[in-house]
């Protein structure tokens, strides 16, 4: 696949939303350049330094080297991933998606506090127009129970140890080529 090379983004902001150990991180980017290819932008995107270094919160910025190490990093191999594990869907969709998620199996404080989360994102991500796409990846669609005991047989895009500490993992990517925008959101439990 072709790549769209050197990508240029400025971060406008980010924004965390907590509950206890459950989080959403989100990072919007305005694209100094058209946007050509939603999927080439996603996968430049997740292997350039705006993702591992522009998107990781900023209080863990300030922090040493030393420390910032200590933080879990994504929940994938960033460079085995393809646009072809994402799933492709409309704000609907994936609103539709998350709110089955959020009626799944839950512990006794856990659901409330996703549920906390999800509001609050879902009222920010509600206010994207229609020239928006997003891509979603959760890290449950690669692991198996199994992995967890023997994580050297776990899916290559599994990243040790981070997909066996988060109790799940989404890395979610909304594109408007219309706005040479970026919006880069993880939903995470750890």
């Amino acid at each position: 696949m072709a790549i769209q090379k050197n990508i240029k983004l400025i971060r406008e902001h980010q924004e965390c939303i907590d509950s206890n150990y459950q989080g959403v991180t989100l990072n919007t980017f305005l694209s100094s350049e058209a946007l050509v290819n939603e999927g080439e932008t996603i996968i430049e995107f997740i292997n350039s330094d705006y993702f591992k270094i522009d998107c990781k919160r900023d209080f863990v910025k300030l922090k040493s080297p030393e420390k910032q190490f200590k933080y879990l990093k994504p929940s994938f191999n960033l460079d085995k991933l393809n646009i072809s594990d994402f799933r492709k869907v409309s704000l609907k969709e994936f609103c539709d998606y998350f709110e089955d998620y959020a009626n799944g199996e839950w512990g006794d404080f856990d659901q409330e506090d996703f549920l906390n989360n999800w509001k609050d994102l879902k009222e920010r991500i509600s206010k994207l127009d229609n020239s928006y796409n997003l891509y979603f990846i959760s890290k449950e669609w690669f692991e198996k129970s199994e992995d967890k005991l023997n994580p050297e047989n776990a899916d290559t895009r599994l990243r040790t140890p981070e997909f066996y500490i988060y109790i799940y993992y989404f890395l979610c990517i909304a594109v408007s080529i219309n706005e040479n925008r970026l919006i880069e959101f993880e939903i995470f439990y750890e």
